[in-house]
């Protein structure tokens, strides 16, 4: 097995570690079925001797039977049926403990993955895909599943059966153990072979698969416009041709698959041949004494330690299968966050004075997006952010939450570096509606309390009036009740702005983002935007980002800029007054 192997089982049982209590447990109920199994066969062994008696005597009608020991064979009745029971017991035992345990661990999994990809910066999930993330948490968990069902009941059951039977046969016939003991390497070096085959395979299939699922997370996100321009055959023949590249990656797969079954198959039975003839050897020699009950029993355990051997190969097959999704997945719970609190992070309890941008300097890799950046914002000060598209904006307004962290230079909080102050207390602290607002697929009221799990459903209601959306909710089959959809589907534009303004009203942050938070509105819903954010903006140090020449015009200042760079730094009328990069942009817009 590769070292990468090793590393991801220490992985998976480090892993497993808080249930070593269930997993003895059932690794105890496994050893105890494997046991009751071989005792079985030391049962038969008074039996198959009476029975050769009966077959060796000249009148088997005038067989003494006096020479048997019937008392003898009634316990091992006896025994047979008070073993019963506890292997009934056993058997439930190590298939309801191993289950469990699979069960259990898969759960973990999925919920570690989970709570692995959430915390990441918002740059790690730019830079992959939503489908391969949707792959690890459904695709690749179900296949490390595989792995906990091989690795805590598959192997161990089977190593189990290999012992007893090689056990069986040992007691019975020494000899024996050298047809094991030559199986071995004639087993390993080809399984070894193969089974990197089917681990390379593997790993390369679930990349196909992990395209085919970002592939159809993106054909349902843009069904609408599929329809529009009448793509259905297109788009079909599209995840056809994806989906013939994971068919081709996982016939390599099984091919190698196959052929370590076939390997394996033909090893085992040459070897059981092998020894029928050693018996037979020792039966005839001269210099060879056994009992044909002996040698029967010997040859039976043998038989069964290859069958278990026989099935252990196939179940380290499918742990190679399942160990690319291990190590994927292993890999996302290594991946530490690019954005993390500081060993002694503060705690900000409130805005008290401002914010200041110090020669903050931002890129997402070697693509710097802004230069040098320098202002203060005092609290309750309204700041529009203004320039051509690409200029910086938006990504200006992502650094004060830490959604990324800058290159260079500092931003402050009431003079505390944001990378001092924990996360948790920073976005306590902000407010955020963008042009792009989100809801989930639940009630308006849950929505709306998303950043205040506490809020009371007065509270709630009074956030929804103020951002002018009581009214509305009212009129809804279920009112709060109703779910919003898929991505807010049931809901208009203005409708989903102005529950997210309800949801940062509730909130109640000392600072606000807009995020061309009015872009796209018809006039109507403008005009109860526009009277919503006025609400929410009052009293607040609230950053704007806009393209609206009334919201720019009223803000206390306007930063302006061109390329990254920081340009502009005035009143309106200042602005204006001077020729520039602010003038340009009015102009454009009449």
């Amino acid at each position: 097995m590769e070292p990468s192997n090793w590393r991801a089982i220490w992985n998976i049982f480090r892993f497993a570690r808080p249930h070593v209590w269930l997993i003895l447990l059932a690794f105890g109920a496994i050893a105890g079925y494997a046991a009751t199994e071989g005792a079985y066969l030391f049962l038969m062994k008074p039996f198959m001797e009476a029975f050769f008696k009966f077959l060796q005597a000249k009148d088997q009608a005038a067989v003494d039977v006096g020479a048997i020991d019937v008392a003898a064979l009634r316990t091992v009745g006896w025994w047979a049926l008070a073993l019963a029971p506890a292997t009934a017991a056993l058997a439930f035992l190590e298939h309801y403990l191993a289950d469990r345990l699979r069960t259990q661990l898969t759960v973990d999994l999925r919920n570690a993955v989970c709570r692995a990809i959430l915390p990441q910066s918002l740059s790690f999930f730019e830079g992959r895909r939503s489908g391969d993330l949707m792959s690890r948490i459904t695709n690749d968990v179900g296949r490390a599943q595989m792995a906990f069902q091989m690795l805590f009941s598959g192997i161990p059951q089977h190593v189990a059966h290999l012992v007893m039977g090689v056990a069986v046969a040992a007691w019975m016939s020494w000899p024996m153990l050298l047809i094991g003991a030559l199986a071995v390497p004639v087993i390993v070096l080809p399984l070894g072979y193969l089974a990197r085959r089917i681990r390379r395979y593997g790993r390369q299939g679930l990349e196909k698969l992990a395209d085919l699922t970002d592939l159809m997370a993106q054909m349902f996100s843009g069904i609408r416009i599929i329809k529009a321009f009448k793509m259905e055959d297109a788009e079909a023949q599209e995840f056809e041709r994806h989906n013939a590249k994971y068919y081709r990656k996982m016939m390599k797969m099984v091919s190698a698959r196959g052929m370590s079954h076939g390997v394996v198959e033909m090893i085992i039975r040459s070897f059981i041949a092998a020894a029928i003839f050693l018996g037979v050897w020792l039966i005839t020699a001269s210099n060879a004494q056994i009992k044909l009950v002996n040698l029967l029993l010997a040859v039976g355990g043998m038989y069964y330690a290859f069958n278990a051997t026989r099935k252990l190969v196939k179940c380290y097959n499918e742990l190679q299968e399942s160990m690319p999704a291990t190590e994927r997945i292993l890999e996302m719970l290594d991946h530490r966050p690019a954005v993390q609190d500081a060993p002694d992070a503060a705690h900000l309890p409130r805005v008290e004075r401002g914010i200041a941008f110090r020669n903050v300097t931002f890129g997402y890799d070697d693509e710097i997006v802004l230069r040098d950046i320098t202002f203060e914002v005092r609290k309750g000060e309204t700041i529009a952010i203004v320039g051509r598209s690409g200029a910086g904006k938006s990504t200006l307004t992502a650094l004060l939450p830490r959604f990324y962290d800058v290159t260079a230079g500092v931003i402050e909080v009431d003079g505390l570096d944001v990378r001092r102050i924990s996360r948790q207390s920073l976005l306590d602290r902000i407010a955020i509606v963008s042009q792009q607002t989100f809801l989930f697929n639940r009630s308006i009221a849950d929505n709306i309390r998303y950043g205040r799990r506490d809020a009371t459903q007065a509270e709630i209601e009074e956030a929804a009036r103020l951002a002018n959306i009581h009214d509305f909710i009212l009129t809804q089959d279920g009112g709060y009740d109703m779910l919003c959809g898929e991505f807010g589907g049931k809901l208009s534009g203005g409708q989903r702005q102005r529950i997210a303004i309800a949801r940062a009203l509730l909130k109640n942050a000392d600072i606000l983002i807009l995020d061309e938070a009015m872009t796209g509105l018809d006039a109507e819903s403008e005009t109860l935007v526009r009277e919503a954010l006025a609400t929410l903006m009052r009293g607040r140090t609230t950053f704007v980002v806009t393209h609206d020449l009334p919201t720019i015009r009223s803000a206390d200042r306007i930063l302006v800029l061109k390329d990254g760079r920081l340009v502009g730094n005035g009143r309106h009328e200042e602005l204006l007054a001077q020729e520039g990069e602010y003038r340009n942009l009015c102009s454009f817009q009449g």
